[in-house]
């Protein structure tokens, strides 16, 4: 059962992914630019940072309430679940990039992707 709510709400899995991600991240990156004066690259690493934490507040939470019945017929335990997995896939991912691109200026991106 899990699977096909999985399957049918692939579209809200992927939005749910990338969009609250990126939007953490560059809130973050450009609060740390102007307020605490950091570099652009170490202000989105500090963001993907952050938006790899925020999983780790949700899960017990929707644990908690998919254990009383909230949203199980609808599938929005095995989404947000899927969600938070995904979240963290693109905020370890992002958090590589902007290393590489802080700390080896000269390599490529196939580079920095593969580090």
């Amino acid at each position: 059962y899990p699977l096909c709510a999985l399957w049918n709400l692939s579209g809200m899995v992927l939005s749910a992914t990338f969009v609250p991600c990126f939007v953490e991240c560059i809130v973050i990156a450009v609060m740390s630019n102007l307020v605490l004066g950091f570099p652009w690259t170490v202000g989105f690493m500090l963001g993907f940072v952050l938006a790899a934490v925020s999983p780790a507040v949700i899960i017990p939470c929707l644990v908690s309430l998919s254990s009383r019945g909230y949203g199980v017929e609808k599938g929005i335990p095995t989404l947000v679940i899927a969600a938070s997995s995904a979240d963290d896939v693109v905020a370890i991912s992002g958090f590589g990039i902007f290393l590489g691109l802080t700390f080896f200026q000269d390599a490529s991106m196939v580079q920095l992707m593969m580090h």
